[in-house]
């Protein structure tokens, strides 16, 4: 009888400590549970900040074309404008110099 009591005691002991282990690998996977999820929400706001990178970069390589272009053509047409001047002058010149030597001549 008295090694049965000694044994019960030794097997509540071990269903303690049995206990006590099962506690602790619980916490430790919810611990791992978590860090997990962290993880994948750390690794989702990685990725939505990439592409939401690359979007404003894409946009701004476009916005950068189109001010090239837009300047472009603003000095194309001031190009275009001051040519048109000097033609206008010269012709201008043309004009004033007949005025004064071929038709005072007459």
């Amino acid at each position: 009888m008295f090694s049965q009591a000694k044994e019960y005691i030794r097997l509540n002991q071990d269903i303690k400590t049995m206990r006590e282990m099962l506690t602790h690998y619980e916490h430790t996977i919810d611990q791992k549970d978590h860090t997990e999820k962290n993880l994948n929400k750390a690794l989702d706001l990685l990725y939505n900040k990439t592409i939401a990178y690359r979007r404003y970069y894409e946009w701004r390589i476009v916005y950068i074309q189109r001010q090239r272009q837009q300047y472009a053509l603003a000095l194309a047409k001031r190009f275009y404008e001051d040519k048109i001047k000097r033609v206008c002058e010269n012709f201008e010149i043309q004009m004033i110099y007949l005025h004064l030597f071929v038709f005072r001549k007459h």
